[in-house]
């Protein structure tokens, strides 16, 4: 556990919040300076512990206090099967968290759409700022006792990961009961959009002028 004295300027002054107490709140929004109580992601244990801090001066500032609890830099692979948004934007809000993230793609590139967006060369610049590692043309095979097999399928050789966590970006499932229930009633139906596989919205248009047109 470390302890600091931090000024009203430091970026953790006032992250808790403002305290519900009317006193208490503007000796809070008055304070100049705070103590600051950090606890390393390294500190851990298998039972609940109790941290008692008790002031030893009579400075108006020891009574506004910060404990920052640090978490674990878990590893994390994110694995992108969908080449969009998915995958990246989880791969940012874990970084920024503490994690150690790696997305792993089939493909020849990490979010390969984000071109079609244009958000590809700010993504790379953001993914390079946070650490985030890209890995291409390596394709999941199996978890096993917590070790991650991929297949680098221009080699034909495998890799192992051993991650934290494992995060899924791939497609969904159609939802496609409404329709089958009007198929098996007799009623003349198509399906389009995400009925037929789960897409973006111009899928549906396309979908749907096929069907139009076919009628």
């Amino acid at each position: 556990v470390e302890t600091s004295w931090i000024s009203a300027d430091h970026k953790l002054f006032g992250s808790a919040g403002v305290p519900e107490d009317r006193v208490a709140a503007a000796g809070w929004e008055a304070a100049k300076a705070a103590y600051l109580v950090s606890v390393a992601p390294s500190v851990t244990g298998s039972a609940q512990s109790t941290l008692t801090i008790t002031s030893v001066t009579s400075d108006p500032a020891a009574l506004h206090i910060i404990v920052e609890a640090k978490r674990g830099s878990d590893s994390v692979v994110v694995i992108d099967e969908i080449g969009f948004h998915h995958a990246t934007s989880t791969a940012e809000v874990l970084a920024d968290r503490g994690c150690n993230v790696e997305i792993v793609t089939p493909g020849m590139v990490v979010g390969q759409d984000l071109g079609i967006t244009l958000d590809m060369e700010k993504w790379w610049m953001r993914a390079g700022a946070k650490g985030i590692v890209q890995s291409t043309d390596l394709v999941p095979m199996g978890f096993a006792n917590g070790e991650l097999t991929l297949l680098h399928h221009p080699t034909g050789v495998n890799q192992t990961r051993r991650p934290d966590w494992v995060v899924l970006a791939v497609p969904p499932s159609p939802v496609e009961w409404l329709y089958n229930d009007l198929k098996n009633a007799g009623v003349s139906v198509e399906r389009v959009g995400d009925c037929v596989a789960p897409r973006r919205a111009h899928a549906a248009v396309v979908d749907g002028e096929r069907a139009g047109s076919s009628i």
